[in-house]
């Protein structure tokens, strides 16, 4: 996926979600938040070298604060650093926890959260 990947994201708790809006440019895994008023409350880069992403909301420590996990596929399968499914603070960027779902991924990719 080249595109827009778009997810609904609580992150304040608040049962109101924000929207998180990622795009590939250039190789590089873009990620804006907004409100529900359309104010940007954040915007970070995940990844560099990435082929195709994926994008959704999960609450990795169940505090009501939802995180967005970025699913990716480098440019090169042999870059693979690990960490094909990110986890980060959807406010902030920061890493939170990661995971490799196979061996290599090549082909494109889609996720899902809670």
């Amino acid at each position: 996926r080249t595109g827009a990947q778009v997810a609904a994201v609580n992150t304040n708790g608040d049962a109101r979600s924000e929207i998180a809006i990622g795009i590939l440019d250039g190789g590089v895994v873009r990620v804006k938040v907004f409100n529900n008023g359309g104010v940007q409350q954040a915007s970070y880069n995940v990844r560099s070298g990435v082929k195709s992403f994926a994008m959704s909301k999960i609450d990795i420590n169940r505090d009501g604060v939802e995180d967005l996990q970025v699913a990716i596929i480098p440019t090169t399968p042999s870059a693979n650093t690990g960490n094909q499914v990110r986890i980060i603070d959807s406010l902030t960027g920061a890493f939170l926890d990661g995971y490799d779902a196979f061996a290599s991924l090549t082909g494109g990719i889609s996720i899902d959260g809670n």
